[in-house]
């Protein structure tokens, strides 16, 4: 009796959890976008952006479907000032347009302007090893937080990669 009541419970569980859906599944981008989207990106850091952009929707020249355009804008500024007139904390702020468009229906299917801003520490003992590293990680971090909230607002405000004009 227990054996056919743990198959039951079992056969119940795989047959009701078998199509599980992750929460930020990318159909779309998966199968729409990605390895049929050209990639022009103009401005600041563009080849930190086109290698993120790569690594998400793949590498395609030639025709494709679709068409991304990326304008990327960064402004460093300092945050914490000591008395000395040194900077011990910096912002990056890094603002990108961006633009995708259906090359099949010749419109836009997204345009959308997104910043995102992530702090470092400057260190100012000897060397600067430990202030361009902690620049460099801030700026990649700030930049997949750029792009990932792209894609999040696309999946989010976009039916079937539809035209808005």
């Amino acid at each position: 009796m227990k054996k056919i009541l743990f198959l039951l419970i079992a056969a119940s569980l795989l047959t009701n959890c078998g199509s599980f859906d992750y929460v930020y599944e990318t159909k779309f981008a998966k199968s729409d976008l990605k390895n049929n989207t050209q990639i022009f990106i103009n401005g600041d850091r563009s080849d930190i952006i086109y290698n993120k952009l790569v690594d998400k929707i793949g590498n395609s020249s030639g025709n494709k479907e679709y068409t991304l355009f990326l304008n990327s804008i960064q402004t460093e500024a300092p945050e914490i000032t000591s008395k000395d007139a040194t900077a011990s904390k910096f912002s990056i702020e890094f603002s990108i347009d961006y633009t995708l468009n259906s090359n099949l229906l010749n419109c836009d299917i997204k345009k959308t302007t997104i910043n995102t801003r992530s702090f470092y520490n400057s260190k100012s003992e000897g060397f600067s090893f430990g202030t361009d590293l902690s620049k460099k990680e801030s700026i990649e971090k700030n930049l997949n937080s750029n792009i990932e909230t792209f894609f999040k607002e696309l999946l989010g405000g976009v039916k079937n990669l539809a035209c808005i004009n």
